[in-house]
């Protein structure tokens, strides 16, 4: 059985990223429920619209369960989120 050989570059790209500051507005104990709803339901939106998953990955990427009837108040909330609601894959706990 071969060994897994590992080699390195010669050469190290670095790039330059935007500063910004890093330190939340509102410790996550300190929301609502609803506010937590809202984060919970805008990183499911992401994982499923916008984050690029290498499809042997896909398997590892979760979703956060967030119950039906929540959902639907959430939908009656703002129309937005009734068009991320309707977007996303069906969650099950």
């Amino acid at each position: 059985m071969a060994k897994p050989r590992v080699r390195f570059l010669e050469h190290v790209a670095f790039i330059s990223a935007p500063d910004y500051k890093r330190k939340i507005k509102v410790p996550w104990d300190n929301l609502t429920n609803e506010e937590k709803c809202i984060a919970k339901l805008e990183l499911n939106f992401f994982k499923a619209t916008e984050m690029i998953v290498h499809p042997k990955s896909q398997s590892n990427t979760s979703m956060i369960f967030i119950e039906p009837a929540v959902l639907q108040k959430m939908a009656k909330f703002k129309k937005k989120y009734k068009q991320m609601i309707q977007q996303l894959p069906v969650s099950t706990p």
